[in-house]
Parts: C-alpha cells; sequence; structure tokens
C-alpha cells in the first residue's frame, strides 16, 4: 500500500528492529516486512558466524585487471537472511551483549551490523525465481507453503520457518528470498469527497457507482474483526465480496477496509471486491486476473514489492497490463518515496581485487568488482563511492537494481553480477553490504543502515560489478527515517542523478498513478482564494523512471510513461485504526470512486478513455501542464465527467 501512516511487511520484529521500524517511518510510512537483504545498526556489535572478518592491506591499490568471473563459491541461491537461519539455527539474530571495542586482523569496531528478523506465526512469506515454476509450487507445497501462487517464473507463499533450510536440497534450479510487501499508507465521511467535489458530481449528474464493480487489493479486509460494525454504522455496504483474505492476520491492519470506506463515501452505489496483496507477489499477480475474472470494472492497490523491478515490467505489472487490454479500468497509488533516488548509466573505474579492501567483524567480505563512479566521487584517492551522512537515530534503506533480465520475470536472468557496500568515509573498510548471487538470478541487493551513536556517521555507498557484462544502467531508491528526510540523512550528488521514483506496476502502461496532497491543501475549485496553498505531498512519488526492457527481459530505447497521472486526496478520516489516512494509499481509492461515477454516468468507455478523462479534467499544481510530481493535476468529479460528455473529446 502506499502510504505515510499504513504498514507493509510482516515478519516480527525485535525490540531494536521495532525502533528501526519507527524511526524509519518517520510519520509517513510503516514497514511491517523489513527488506532482508540486510538489517544493520550502527553502534552496536554483532559478530556474524556466516560473515568474515578480511586479514588484509587496507592500503591496497586499485588495478587494472580484466573482468573477473562471479565468485560464486562464496554466494549461495538462498536470500541472506534465509542463511543466517540455517547457519544460527534462529531465524532472529542475537546482538552481543557486549558492546566493548573488538579489534579483528587491524579493523576496530565495525559501526555496522546486520539484524535478522523473526517469522510472525512461525511463517515467512519466500519468493522463488525458476524456469520451471510448475515444479517449484509442487516442491514447495510438500515443504508445508500455505498457499503457493505462480506468476511468470515466480513462485510465492508463506513457508514454516522449520523448512527454511530445506531450501537447498529443492531439486528444481530456483533463487529464493524473502518477500516483504509494503503499503504506501500513512459514522465516518471522507475529507476527500469535498475536496475532489464529488458530491457535487453525485447530484449534479444524478451518479453513485450503481452498476460499477470495484476491486480493492490491499494488505487485509477484516483481520480486525469490524466490518460488521462499518456495515451498521453505513460506512460499508453488507455485500462486500472477499474473494482471498491474507494468510496470517498477525499485523493486519484492515487497510483495505479504510480504502473501501473512502470508495463508499464517493460512490456509495458501487460493488466492493477485496483481495489481498500481501500472500506474494506471485499471489497478487494473480488476484489482479482473479478480480477481472469476477467482473471487477475498476481496481485499486497499495501494495508495493520492492523486489519487483524498477526499469521494465514484473509479474504484477504485466498482470495490471493484462487486464487493462481487457477493458478494466487499474488504479495505483503511486509510492511515497518522493524523490529519494539516484540513477545514473554505469561508469565503471579500474578493477578492484577480491579482499583489497578488509571487512570490518560482521561485515560481508569484499568480492571485488568494477565501482561505479559516482559524479562527484575522486578515483586518485580510491573515494568512487558516494558520500553520506546520518544522523545520530536515523535510518536509511537502499534498494538496488540495474538494467538486466529478471528471472521471476521473463524466465531469463541477469547477466551481470553486482554487489551493494557500505564502506568507512576513507573506503579503507567494508562495514556492510549486500552480495547475493544475481547472475541468473534476479538483479537486486538492497541494505539498512541505521545510527544508534551519539555523532554524525559518515561513510561511503558503493555500487561494485563484479561478473558477466557491464550493465548500461544502474538504480536505487532509498528511505529514510525523521521528516524532512534530508535532515537526517545526507546524499551527495543525487542531484546529478535521475530521480524517478514511481517503478513497478504503478510505473507501467495499463495503470493509472495516483500522487497525494492533503485534502485541506488541495487546490480551491469554485473560486475561492488559494488557502493552504495547493502542493503536493513531500513523500508522494515521482515519476520519470525509464523503462529499458520488454516483457521477454529484451533491451529496448528507454520509454518514459507520464507518471504521475493525477493527483488523489490523503488525510481523510476512517473509522479503522488509520483514523487520519495518510499517503498514496488513501489518494488512489478517491480516484478509483471518481472513476466509478465516470462510468456508470457513461458505460463502456475504456480505461484509456477513463485516463484522458481524468488528466485532461485535473486541476493544474504546479507549473501548466504535466510534471513529475503532481503529474496532469488534482482531479475533480465535475470537471471530469462534463469532460466525457463533451463530443468528439477523446479526440
Amino acid at each position: 500500500m502506499n502510504g505515510d501512516g499504513g504498514g507493509a511487511s510482516r515478519l516480527i520484529i525485535s525490540l531494536v528492529a521495532l525502533a528501526i521500524v519507527a524511526l524509519i517511518a518517520g510519520g509517513f510510512f510503516v514497514i511491517r516486512y523489513r527488506q532482508s537483504k540486510a538489517f544493520i545498526v550502527i553502534g552496536v556489535l554483532f559478530v556474524a558466524s556466516a560473515q568474515l572478518a578480511i586479514n588484509s592491506d587496507t592500503s591496497a591499490d586499485v588495478v587494472n585487471a580484466p573482468e573477473p568471473a562471479p565468485v560464486n563459491a562464496v554466494r549461495s541461491r538462498l536470500d541472506p537472511s534465509i542463511l543466517e537461519y540455517m547457519q544460527s539455527g534462529s531465524y532472529r539474530r542475537s546482538v552481543s551483549a557486549s558492546t566493548e571495542a573488538v579489534t579483528a586482523n587491524g579493523i576496530a569496531d565495525n559501526p555496522l551490523i546486520e539484524l535478522g528478523v523473526e517469522a510472525l506465526d512461525g511463517k515467512v512469506l519466500i519468493s522463488g525465481a525458476t524456469d520451471d515454476p510448475e515444479a517449484l509450487r509442487s516442491e514447495l507445497e510438500n515443504l508445508g507453503m500455505i498457499r503457493p501462487s505462480v506468476a511468470g517464473n515466480s513462485v510465492s507463499g508463506r513457508l514454516p520457518v522449520e523448512s527454511l533450510a530445506a531450501l537447498e536440497r529443492v531439486q528444481t534450479e530456483a533463487f529464493f528470498q524473502i518477500e516483504q510487501p509494503y503499503v504506501n499508507s500513512g459514522d465516518v465521511l471522507s475529507g476527500g469527497d469535498s475536496s475532489h467535489r464529488a458530491d457535487v458530481a453525485r447530484e449534479l449528474y444524478g451518479v453513485d457507482g450503481t452498476g460499477v464493480v470495484v476491486g480493492v487489493i490491499s494488505d487485509s479486509f477484516n483481520c480486525l474483526g469490524a466490518y460488521p460494525n462499518d456495515v451498521s454504522d453505513g460506512d460499508l455496504p453488507p455485500d462486500v465480496v472477499v474473494l482471498e483474505e491474507i494468510s496470517s492476520c498477525a499485523g493486519a491492519i484492515d487497510e483495505g477496509r479504510a480504502m473501501m470506506q473512502i470508495i463508499h463515501d464517493l460512490a456509495p452505489g458501487a460493488q466492493l471486491m477485496f483481495h489481498t496483496g500481501f500472500n506474494g507477489s506471485a499471489n497478487m499477480a494473480q488476484g489482479i486476473i482473479d478480480l477481472a475474472d469476477a467482473g471487477a470494472d475498476i481496481i485499486v492497490d497499495d501494495v508495493g514489492y520492492m523486489s519487483q523491478p524498477f526499469l521494465q515490467n514484473g509479474v504484477i505489472g504485466e498482470a495490471v497490463n493484462t487486464v487493462s487490454e481487457r477493458g478494466v479500468t487499474y488504479v495505483s497509488a503511486a509510492g511515497n518515496f518522493s524523490d529519494w533516488s539516484y540513477g545514473a548509466e554505469f561508469d565503471p573505474v579500474d578493477y578492484v581485487p577480491i579482499d583489497a579492501i578488509p571487512s570490518a567483524v560482521g561485515a560481508p567480505r569484499f568480492l571485488g568488482g568494477y565501482p561505479h563512479k559516482f559524479e562527484d566521487a575522486s578515483v586518485s584517492t580510491r573515494e568512487w563511492g558516494q558520500f553520506f551522512t546520518l544522523k545520530p537515530g536515523a535510518g536509511l534503506t537502499i534498494y538496488f537494481q540495474w538494467d538486466d533480465s529478471f528471472l521471476s520475470a521473463n524466465g531469463v536472468g541477469s547477466a551481470s553480477e553486482m554487489d551493494l557496500y557500505i564502506f568507512d568515509e576513507n573506503t579503507t573498510a567494508v562495514l556492510a553490504g549486500s552480495t547475493s548471487l544475481s547472475l541468473g538470478q534476479d538483479p537486486f541487493e538492497a541494505i539498512t543502515v541505521f545510527n544508534v551513536g551519539s555523532t554524525e556517521f559518515r561513510g561511503r555507498l558503493a555500487l561494485l560489478h563484479d561478473g558477466g557484462p557491464a550493465p548500461s544502467y544502474v538504480k536505487y531508491i532509498f528511505r529514510a527515517s525523521g521528516t524532512p528526510v534530508y535532515n537526517y540523512v545526507s546524499i551527495s550528488s543525487l542531484h546529478l542523478g535521475e530521480r524517478g521514483t514511481i517503478f513497478g506496476h504503478p510505473n507501467s502502461s495499463g495503470a493509472i498513478a495516483v500522487g497525494a496532497v492533503e485534502f485541506n491543501h488541495a487546490p480551491e475549485i469554485d473560486e475561492k482564494l488559494p488557502y493552504p496553498p495547493a502542493e503536493v505531498e513531500v513523500f508522494s512519488s515521482h515519476g520519470g523512471v525509464p523503462i529499458l526492457r520488454d516483457a521477454n527481459g529484451v533491451s529496448i530505447p528507454p520509454e518514459f510513461n507520464l507518471k504521475p497521472e493525477v493527483i488523489g486526496a490523503d488525510g481523510v478520516a476512517t473509522s479503522t485504526t488509520l483514523k487520519q489516512f495518510f499517503g498514496t494509499s488513501a489518494a488512489a481509492p478517491h480516484v478509483a470512486a471518481i472513476s466509478a461515477l465516470i462510468l456508470e454516468k457513461k458505460p463502456g468507455m475504456t480505461p484509456e478513455e477513463i485516463r484522458q478523462a481524468l488528466r485532461t479534467s485535473a486541476i493544474d499544481m504546479a507549473d501548466p501542464g504535466f510534471d513529475s510530481a503532481a503529474g496532469f493535476g488534482f482531479v475533480d468529479a465535475p470537471n471530469a465527467l462534463s469532460r466525457t460528455l463533451q463530443s468528439g473529446w477523446a479526440q
């Protein structure tokens, strides 16, 4: 779901991890499933048996060398968090009680450690990428996977913790990782009803969504058991159809019900259906198809997976495009990542040998490779990494991908091996990293760092190519704690790269991506003074992420979809636990409801016609025309309906 007050992925959290999540949420979003590639805390010391402290000369020179073969001998087809469970016998990593300095091979005090996660209700959400998904599904069912689903070359579902170790013995060739869905969030009547003037549209055009079916995809619908109260209070109709609920209610907040309340306020005659998006990416992709098969005219979601491709469509994006081609209008929360991103053509410098940079205790081994040179970096001083700082108490999560094919989406894995590292400021030691196997798998690495110290942390982020052909393009998206974000983290040269953060299925051609503005900051449409001034939420994701590969994973000239299309209201009231519902998770259902009003008034409109009606009737919020933060502007319901009734408007 896309918002800054909702939740996201569902792995039980230690007290330290709870603090991390709360800080990283920063009032804008809550992640219920944290990225498992690498959870790192600054200032606490931990020795991981899976990691190696390297006894090497810290002043090793950068040298020219032929392109290295991938170091698969020190890699696994299992995600690092799964490996940690196998090696330690406990899915939740323990932190050393000792806080005194530790030295290893001349490197003192690794300020970064990896924290693992616990499984809620004894199960974790796993996905496996393979070229034989049906065979893999059968094997995973035998291991006890709950509701295994197949989409493209991906299989996902909840696996008992005690079966994790058995993944290494699965006969079907596959790469496994823990999936962590997130939501883009933050007698009740939504303030968005008046902001969008949906109340005016209902009266003026005599519509309420009757005859239109709206499907909602979110975390859960009735895990908290409050749906009967919603019916008795008039917040929801009594005939909501639930195709599939989340497989475990542990940690669920029924954000889907909050979204439905918004839709019911604006389009009270619409029929509502629900399918969870939290049973795995493959299950969500199938859920989109299932909602369309069940008769949905419009589908709206607020769920995302950071492991879905940035630079091409994944299994969810392909499902969105499929139902759009069938005539279903698809509305999606754009995301809550603001412009917190960096993207650029890969610019390698001279090869750095394996073990040339030693690793502090608890950090991964340095596997060598060709570093990407960030625009303001200095190669001569071996400071080719991107300099960043973290304030005390601040956290930073980096999600890194590069231009290559995704096994889970295309059936063809990455031809390149890339790694993600964090060094000290002078690049003399590896402090943290993500070096999971990418060759033949998905081109994705992720890491989280957290500063629990009393002073500012200063370090360098590095992207290294160490196998296969060099990628043409590299990109990462980050999340940071606190608001505003840039008061807590500073990353150099971001402004020199591409800054788009709408990725995955919201960036697909079949989706209408919706950004957010607080309902009482929305444009004043009816001749009133614009107070407060209309402005997009600071966290609302920006467009501009290029599509570099087709559905088969083949390179294509860069394509840019105009995202977000439009802006919807957030900060509205619901009777759920989201008393004030912020984020693009709240904005998207407003636009879906207005689309239902349009479709009732003019049945048979295509998804593209509804998109154009919304875009061409929207109220500008920035410079005239489209821009990457506000799209074409704020949706005005009467304008949109009027537009559709004009002769020849679609041309």
